[in-house]
């Protein structure tokens, strides 16, 4: 997002000023432009058409944790007819952005719409009225989607459905079973792994993998284990 240009601004500073909100919805089989006023308004090489009071748009805040909150839209007085032609659209993860546009008092655009909001259509659900069904559509934001892990699986199958040259991964499936030199053993990943720790535990390696210095252990008064030293010698217990 971008700051208010100057026109804009001056717009905003006044006490009263009229405006418009734009949405922008990208349908699979066509883009879907509508706006808050009664009005058509041209931007961006789409027409956003003047549905007023038949809108509606939740309000743009944040959750209690701080992440970014959805937004849900709606649209009232749909015929029945067309809602399962609606519902059967391809739009799930498919772009979402919200205008705020200024105006002047001809109720022209005073400048370019400021871009308030943008995320991905997530969920569409009717309700049936008497005559006339009404159309809720959830959408995320997109800075939601920084906390959602990537759907990759990383394997050669994979990367060749975007590139069928691509050739980067071709060497991951034989990664379970590939056989390593360590040392002076030829050993597989998972004999490579229990004998590094065995290694570990035996004091042969540091955690960290190093070989450990061959310096003797002691006690607390710093004498070898294992050793005597003059004067300090323990004798075994007689057996009463």
């Amino acid at each position: 997002m971008t700051r208010l240009s100057v026109e804009n601004a001056a717009v905003a500073n006044s006490v009263h000023f009229p405006y418009a909100l734009l949405g922008y919805f990208d349908f699979a089989e066509g883009a879907v432009c509508a706006n808050t006023s009664d009005r058509d308004y041209d931007f961006d090489g789409n027409t956003y058409r003047g549905l007023s009071e038949i809108v509606s748009i939740s309000d743009i805040e944040e959750n209690s944790d701080g992440t970014p909150a959805g937004l849900v839209f709606g649209l009232n007085g749909v015929d029945p007819t067309l809602t399962e032609y609606v519902l059967a659209q391809d739009y799930h993860r498919r772009d979402v952005r919200l205008y705020l546009a200024f105006l002047t008092e001809q109720l022209q655009f005073a400048h370019t719409p400021y871009l308030l909001w943008e995320g991905y259509m997530d969920t569409m659900s009717t309700k049936s009225g008497r005559n006339t069904d009404t159309i809720s559509l959830s959408a995320e934001n997109r800075l939601i989607m920084f906390n959602r892990a990537k759907d990759w699986q990383y394997t050669d199958a994979h990367q060749r459905l975007f590139d069928s040259t691509d050739q980067i991964f071709d060497q991951v499936n034989g990664l379970a079973n590939k056989v390593v030199m360590w040392k002076d053993f030829v050993v597989a990943q998972q004999e490579f792994r229990q004998e590094r720790g065995r290694q570990i535990r035996s004091g042969q390696l540091t955690r960290s993998g190093q070989p450990r210095a061959n310096v003797p252990r002691t006690n607390r008064a710093g004498q070898p284990i294992g050793s005597s030293s003059s004067g300090s010698t323990r004798q075994a217990r007689p057996k009463s």
